[in-house]
């Protein structure tokens, strides 16, 4: 095997539609495995979205992820969180560069304006974590979108 062949990295899954671009990417360790997905939101959304033409995204909480941490890697974004069993709610509003973590069982739902970048890191999953799995996504409206 050669050094590209060493270095280089595909995608490991992803879609695309009117809303958004997701590439999802494996990060295997030795200690544990992480998946990096990049959510690229278009310019005009159309679909998902709030009364200020913000795409909404999430609107979920995991069981089986320890910890999500999100990068803005471009853009702006507010993000509503409510912890499940406590039901302690908060509002959060990240600007570029601005990072948060989520962990398990804390409802997440992220408010990203037009051609906002997000990049989130899920850590510490099993070796046969699937992201492309929507079980692991379980449904929480923190925000209903206005259209």
């Amino acid at each position: 095997m050669g050094l590209e062949d060493r270095v280089r990295m595909k995608p490991f899954g992803g879609n695309d539609d009117d809303r958004r671009s997701i590439r999802d990417l494996y990060v295997p360790s030795d200690k544990n495995v992480g998946f990096i997905n990049c959510i690229s939101v278009t310019p005009r959304p159309t679909r998902n979205v709030d009364a200020s033409g913000r795409l909404v995204l999430g609107n979920h909480y995991h069981e089986v992820v320890p910890l999500e941490v999100f990068y803005l890697a471009q853009g702006r974004s507010r993000v509503v969180l409510e912890d499940i069993d406590t039901k302690e709610r908060l509002e959060v509003d990240l600007e570029q560069h601005g990072m948060l973590q989520v962990p398990r069982r804390v409802a997440h739902t992220f408010l990203a304006e037009p051609s906002s970048i997000l990049i989130a890191y899920i850590l510490g999953v099993a070796p046969d974590f699937n992201p492309n799995d929507r079980s692991v996504y379980i449904a929480y409206e923190l925000v209903k979108p206005t259209k």
